[in-house]
């Protein structure tokens, strides 16, 4: 069986406090996301319960899973819920990257012609220089190739993460995710970020009958459309607007459907038709939506691909013929479900395009 464990510790030291055996784990991992849930119950030989409580208290204690030796997932414990018959204390926790969520700009920032990743970086740095940070290790500067203004007023009680996607999010922008290793048993987390992208562009190869074991085609107009209107700051006719029309589609003879999305953070022109013209390629009505499973100890194994990887998936199947037998995109996220004595051990990929 697949060796799977779950590491906890202090968030702002990096201490670790203990090694606990979670139950009903499933966890999530995508661009700048991700959640894990599990429970564990008290009175387990060998452990006390006083240092399994306060290895998990919620707010100050990171886990981490490591399977067969390597870091694939790490956050913070959110929520922790207590039930009192069966002795368990349940888990909801988020990932590392959602910290920025829960911190305020209190000062005001102005950034002018810089390079996006670069501001990017300035964000995290002043986020972290404030008392009582969560922090990592930061890449270092970048040369110029996307530069961009950024200008937040501390009055407007903006998160970072906030700005920070308003920086990330356009179609110029940039893929970015936080990395977790463990060196002399020490786990060191990285911010790693790519442009355009993060992954492999020499696909894995996946089949269906084969290393995918089932998969799931969902044809739905949920979120899509033909006509996507991004809304930025502003009321009336101040307000930002910018649309990003499918003509193929509209001249092929699809009907009319419209979409808006709300972006009333923000206040530059050129981060709204950015922001817009990236959420329109993956809002086009008629884009595939797939979801696959495969078995996490059969070949590629999950751990092997990551985040970004590019894919392209060959189906042997009666709802596909010829023409239409492969489908190629990237990996965006994913589902692990880790071996358990209810099921085997395995993982359900998302790939791009998937914003139902």
């Amino acid at each position: 069986m697949t060796n799977v464990s779950y590491i906890f510790g202090d968030m702002l030291t990096g201490r670790v406090i203990e090694e606990i055996a979670l139950q009903g784990v499933s966890m999530t991992r995508g661009f700048g996301q991700g959640e894990l849930r599990g429970s564990f119950q008290l009175d387990q030989s060998g452990k006390d319960n006083d240092d399994l409580k306060s290895a998990t208290e919620e707010g100050r204690s990171f886990v981490i899973c490591i399977r067969e030796g390597e870091p694939i997932w790490g956050g913070f414990v959110w929520t922790r819920t207590y039930q009192s018959q069966a002795k368990i204390y349940e888990l909801y926790c988020k990932a590392f990257e959602h910290y920025p969520e829960y911190r305020l700009i209190l000062s005001d920032i102005t950034i002018a012609a810089t390079e996006q990743r670069n501001i990017f970086r300035t964000l995290w740095t002043t986020m972290m220089a404030e008392p009582n940070s969560f922090s990592l290790t930061l890449p270092s500067s970048f040369d110029t190739v996307v530069p961009k203004d950024l200008t937040v007023k501390s009055a407007e009680f903006k998160k970072y993460r906030q700005a920070m996607d308003s920086i990330a999010d356009g179609d110029d922008g940039f893929d970015w995710t936080i990395d977790i290793a463990k060196v002399d048993g020490v786990f060191i987390k990285s911010l790693r970020i790519g442009y355009p992208i993060l992954g492999s562009n020499e696909p894995l190869i996946l089949f269906y009958d084969g290393e995918i074991t089932n998969y799931w085609n969902n044809g739905t107009m949920s979120g899509r459309a033909t006509n996507i209107f991004g809304v930025g700051a502003g009321e009336g006719s101040t307000m930002l607007q910018q649309e990003v029309e499918h003509v193929d589609l509209l001249a092929a003879g699809f009907p009319r459907y419209d979409v808006a999305l709300s972006y009333k953070d923000i206040t530059d022109p050129a981060i709204l038709i950015s922001l817009t013209a990236q959420a329109a390629v993956y809002r086009k009505a008629g884009v595939p939506i797939y979801t696959v499973e495969v078995k996490g100890d059969l070949e590629p194994q999950f751990g092997s691909y990551g985040l970004g990887d590019a894919v392209k998936i060959y189906f042997d199947d009666p709802s596909h013929n010829p023409t239409n037998s492969v489908f190629t995109s990237r990996i965006l996220g994913w589902e692990y479900y880790p071996p358990s004595d209810d099921h085997i051990e395995y993982a359900r990929l998302v790939f791009e395009g998937d914003v139902s």
